[in-house]
């Protein structure tokens, strides 16, 4: 073993490999950073990050092959093994990404005011918004009846923070109270935790 390790640092694989986790690490926050700023699709920080990870392996074969100092030749193994890594990741990536849509997030449409003009209005797409349902806290022992209407309000303090941003879309207690009342509940408080998941 100690011969393995001498041998990765003759080749300086491990300093590789440390470079290209932070150049890798630094790519992922700039697409982050892009996708943020330009509104383009979430997706395509898992795209870069499943495709740096794909790549390790060339990454491990450049170092071991060219990592040592002083001119090397290039072997069979690297010339079969990073074409075929480069071909599994190209298909890899295909596979789990090419259904998604990796544009931009949002989507024009054509909107007719009340004065019968048309104006053009930039929304998000419908996959890239997130649904919440928010119900009444459940009072504690130490909130008597006088100050019920505190478990009510949280949640529409909440609504009207949250509906600021378009990406997400929080769905207040009075939208679904019916279905609630259909079953039997009197009261919106004291929902049981299961039945909340199945109206989420």
């Amino acid at each position: 073993m100690n011969g393995l390790a001498r041998e990765l640092m003759e080749r300086r694989v491990p300093h590789m490999l440390a470079l290209y986790a932070g150049g890798s690490w630094a790519l992922i926050e700039f697409t982050g950073f892009l996708v943020d700023e330009f509104l383009f699709s979430p997706h395509w920080t898992r795209v870069v990050m499943t495709a740096l990870l794909l790549l390790v392996p060339s990454v491990a074969m450049l170092a071991w092959f060219h990592g040592r100092r002083g001119r090397d030749d290039v072997p069979l193994t690297e010339k079969i093994g990073i074409p075929a890594n480069l071909a599994v990741a190209a298909i890899t990536l295909f596979l789990l990404f090419g259904g998604r849509d990796l544009g931009a997030a949002t989507t024009a449409v054509s909107v007719e005011t009340e004065d019968g003009e048309t104006v053009e209005r930039v929304i998000p797409k419908t996959e890239f918004r997130r649904r919440a349902a928010l119900f009444p806290f459940d009072a504690g022992p130490g909130l008597g009846e006088d100050e019920a209407w505190l478990t009510y309000a949280a949640p529409t303090a909440l609504e009207l923070d949250l509906s600021a941003d378009d990406f997400f879309e929080p769905v207040a207690p009075s939208q679904f109270a019916h279905r609630l009342f259909e079953l039997g509940l009197s009261d919106l408080r004291g929902v049981p935790l299961a039945l909340r998941r199945q109206i989420s």
